[in-house]
């Protein structure tokens, strides 16, 4: 990744395990600092952790991406940085069954996550 191009600071959505994990790693390694956002506060803070000790400057929001504060809380910790690049690594798959048949409240939260969120960050 290119700081010249996208700035020092990257957001990473879905950022404290697996996939988004091993991305915050990759734009550390990379010379970015970093916004984290998730669901579980204690491996966000411990991804912060050890990203803090490789010398990048973290900043993390923990946050259920199916509620509607989330973007409103991430400007709000992001609002004296310009964040140049995102990884959007969100994303819900609750389907049990077929989903015409799912509850409303499961199928509002997917599409939440997955349309609604993407969108909104973008």
């Amino acid at each position: 990744m290119d700081l010249e191009r996208y700035g020092p600071w990257a957001l990473v959505v879905g950022g404290s395990e697996g996939v988004g994990a091993e991305c915050a790693r990759q734009l550390a390694a990379d010379g970015f600092d970093l916004v984290l956002t998730a669901r579980k506060l204690e491996p966000l803070e411990a991804l912060a952790h050890e990203l803090r000790d490789a010398g990048r400057r973290v900043r993390i929001v923990s946050a259920d991406l199916s509620h509607g504060d989330v973007l409103a809380r991430v400007r709000e910790a992001t609002d004296d940085i310009e964040i140049g690049l995102l990884f959007y690594n969100a994303g819900a798959n609750n389907t049990r069954g077929n989903f015409v048949d799912l509850p409303a409240d499961v199928t509002r939260s997917v599409i939440a996550i997955n349309v609604v969120g993407q969108t909104e960050f973008a």
